[in-house]
Order: C-alpha cells, then structure tokens, then sequence
C-alpha cells in the first residue's frame, strides 16, 4: 500500500489514506464489496473510500479530490490478476494446499469427506459462486496435513475474507472453467447416495422380518459407498 495525502486547491492537507498498487494489496473482501456494488456507481465516492480509506463524506463534498485517485486506480478497472493454476498458496504465515493435491485434475482425485464438503457448497452457493467466494476457497483448500472439518471451512471462510486477490481470483477463474462441471456431477452423485441408502435400509428391514443377519445390510451399506466413490471418479 502507498500512503497519500489529499490536499486542496490551497495545498492544506484534508485527508490521509492508503492506496493500493496492485492486486497483492486488495484483499478479497474489499473486490467482492466492490463487485456487489451497481455498475453505475463503481465511479462513486463510496468505491474511492472502500478502496481507499478515505472519508466518503469528504471526497463527495470536494469531488475534485476523485479525479488523482481514479487516474491512480486505473489498473483497478481496467486489468485482473493473472491466471495460474495454484496447488498451494500462503496466507498470514500459513501454506494451503489443494484438498484433491498437485495436478491439473486435483478435484478428481478428492476423498469421500472432501466429496461432501464440495457437494454442499454447491448446494448452498451454485447461484453466487462470486460473493461465496471465501467459502469456495474453503472448500477446495486446507492448511497442509490438516483434516478438513466443517468447523475448518467455516473458520478458513472467514480467514480468507483478508486473502489477496492476487491469489484467490486464480482460484475462482479455475473453479469456473474446469471445476464447476466436476463439481456439479459431484452433487449429483451425493443427491442420488441418500436414496441408495434408504433403498438398501428397506432391504435391511425386509431382511430382518425374513430373518437374515442384519450384517448383510452393513456390509451391503459399506460396498455402496466404495462402489459410489469409483462411480463417481470414474465417471468426472
């Protein structure tokens, strides 16, 4: 960040802030408020003082103050960060690492938890993948050799709120591109799991009124998951 002062046709100082130069210094947060903004007010004095710091109040009492910031800020409207696939990152002295690891197909290669966790962002977030993208990172990323919890994703979600969007636009780009589809498909597997399950849950209470050991169904329920999770990868 570069510190600025504004200062007025007389040269007096009347505000102080912070400017970013890149897309290292925006945090995600700070773009998706941006983004959640209409395109006709992405000009306006709140957008300068989001990016900014500065008093809004201020800069629409002297909008003159606008016009060195916008011409600072062009790379802001103009540019995105570059595009890379990423397998790890750091943020705040901590390494991510892709859940499904290192690779260009790394959510094919995902285990059964991490199945789960995937296919319920989905559900919740299909219709904004945009504003949920704090959770999306959550999902896909986890601090290197730790288990991957809902309680985890749900802190991670918040933690990369701070996250440069440097780092997660390549992540979303990614997503959209090449794992949306492979997600979806992950959904449609789990929605159908369930009614397997109910499925072979009445064969079990059939079974037992016929008197057949009901560890037949146990082992039956156990092969139905193993047989989902190769259908599954078999099938993206």
């Amino acid at each position: 960040m570069r510190n600025i002062i504004l200062r007025d046709s007389d040269g007096k100082a009347v505000a102080t802030g912070k400017l970013p130069r890149n897309w290292s210094e925006v945090p995600l947060s700070t773009f998706l408020a941006y983004e959640a903004t209409k395109s006709e007010q992405r000009t306006t004095p709140a957008v300068l003082a989001l990016l900014t710091g500065i008093d809004e109040e201020l800069l629409r009492s002297d909008v003159s103050l606008c016009v060195p910031l916008w011409q600072a800020l062009d790379w802001f409207r103009s540019t995105l960060p570059e595009e890379k696939k990423l397998d790890e990152f750091e943020h705040d002295g901590v390494t991510y690492r892709h859940v499904g690891g290192s690779g260009s197909s790394n959510l094919r290669r995902i285990n059964a938890g991490q199945f789960e966790a995937l296919s319920d962002f989905i559900a919740e977030h299909a219709q904004d993948p945009i504003q949920s993208a704090p959770a999306l990172i959550a999902v896909l990323y986890a601090p290197a050799g730790a288990a991957q919890t809902p309680e985890l994703v749900e802190q991670l979600a918040e933690r990369f709120r701070s996250l440069a969007f440097s780092v997660a636009y390549p992540i979303i780009a990614d997503f959209l591109r090449t794992g949306a589809a492979v997600a979806f498909s992950i959904r449609t597997y789990s929605d159908l799991l369930p009614k397997a399950t109910a499925l072979l849950q009445t064969l079990d209470e059939t079974s037992r009124s016929s008197g057949v050991s009901s560890s037949y169904f146990r082992k039956s329920q156990n092969w139905l998951l193993r047989t989902w999770i190769r259908s599954v990868r078999r099938t993206l």
